[in-house]
């Protein structure tokens, strides 16, 4: 498969969807919430495959790590608050480096313990996880500072789902199908650890939307083999169609409440986002979705939310902070804890603004009734 970037038209046939013909652009947002066009945003990194099937994945070839040993320097520390080195080295025999095959880079240094799992494991488990289930899958693989991330789709209509459709067909304003696949990680830097979870590409807006809590997810840490990783993959594939109800459902509920400005910056705050990410939102909710009306909804606030983190401009979309940045904004979908995440971002804000009293605040405060004064 040749890479380049798909159109939405492109990646829906190629998956068997049939588009609502409504498709739209969202803004691209920078920073300082100017809004300017980028053809290499966070969604198109996603959108550009290649591998195409079981085989294709086989071929793919990132980088391996081996095992070296730590040495550290005999160091002497004085009163004076100085110190000095020997320069005697001194094996760290409880620790060990992890370290690039084709880099030479320590990724990080880590106890006995750890084992780490390469990447191309993780591949040929999900490639034995497409010949067992019988889906054919296509996608792009990311490799960045021994993290890798692969985005694979399921070629296959029936693994495919119109979430909103199902949801709330009576008040239906677009259709909206979603692109389900799923995301493949690992990680050299000791934090990652491997796993998957499913995701989704909004087909109206080419969204990029987490859904690891709501439909499933594996999470492992590096601290046992990856024998029985396709086992786990297979799994989490033919399962998470059983959550699509329940989520569809909560999108129902999302779509029924109201929400005014101050409730939807507090939300976002909420949610962990950062400030001027928050700001972005709030401030060009509109141009990132269109489909908001006269009265906005927690749905709408989560689609604003997606459309400005899957086409943020080039500049700002590293791929690692993006996917951390979606897994907050699912947590919109949680919808038993608005109120909560509200609560919360008032109390951020509340302290955001202490911290910068009587400094130039960078946060949009225009008709926003919760940053007056009592």
């Amino acid at each position: 498969m040749n890479q380049r970037t798909m159109t939405i038209q492109e990646l829906a046939q190629e998956a068997g969807v049939t588009l609502s013909g409504r498709e739209y652009q969202p803004a691209n947002i920078g920073r300082g919430a100017e809004r300017r066009p980028s053809t290499r945003t966070f969604a198109r990194k996603i959108m550009t495959p290649n591998f195409d099937g079981a085989d294709a994945l086989r071929t793919l070839t990132p980088e391996r790590v081996h095992e070296r040993d730590v040495f550290s320097i005999e160091t002497t520390y004085h009163e004076d608050g100085t110190r000095t080195y020997n320069g005697d080295h001194i094996l760290a025999s409880s620790y060990k480096g992890i370290v690039g095959d084709n880099t030479g880079k320590v990724y990080s240094i880590r106890g006995r313990n750890y084992t780490p799992i390469q990447h191309a494991d993780m591949i040929e488990a999900l490639a034995l996880t497409s010949e067992d289930t019988g889906v054919r899958l296509f996608g792009g693989m990311q490799e960045k500072g021994g993290i890798m991330n692969l985005h694979a789709f399921f070629a296959d209509p029936s693994f495919h789902v119109d979430f909103e459709r199902e949801a709330y067909a009576q008040n239906l304003r677009a259709e909206a199908q979603s692109i389900l696949g799923v995301r493949i990680y690992n990680g050299h830097d000791g934090l990652t650890g491997f796993g998957a979870e499913i995701f989704g590409i909004r087909s109206i807006c080419t969204n990029y939307m987490a859904f690891g809590t709501t439909l499933g997810h594996i999470r492992l840490k590096h601290f046992k083999n990856a024998e029985n990783t396709a086992q786990s993959i297979e799994s989490l594939i033919k399962n998470y169609m059983k959550g699509v109800p329940k989520l569809a459902d909560r999108m129902h509920r999302l779509s029924d409440g109201v929400l005014t400005i101050d409730e939807a910056t507090a939300l976002l705050y909420g949610i962990n986002l950062q400030p001027s990410n928050a700001d972005a939102i709030i401030g060009n909710l509109r141009h990132l979705n269109p489909e908001i009306g006269e009265k906005m909804t927690p749905l709408d606030v989560y689609n604003a939310a997606t459309a400005y983190i899957s086409h943020r401009t080039a500049s700002d979309n590293s791929l690692t902070h993006n996917l951390a940045m979606s897994k907050n904004a699912e947590k919109i979908l949680e919808v038993t804890s608005l109120n909560t995440y509200i609560d919360n971002g008032i109390g951020k804000i509340e302290r955001e603004m202490e911290k910068r009293k009587n400094k130039t605040v960078n946060l949009n405060t225009a008709n926003i009734s919760i940053f007056s004064e009592a």
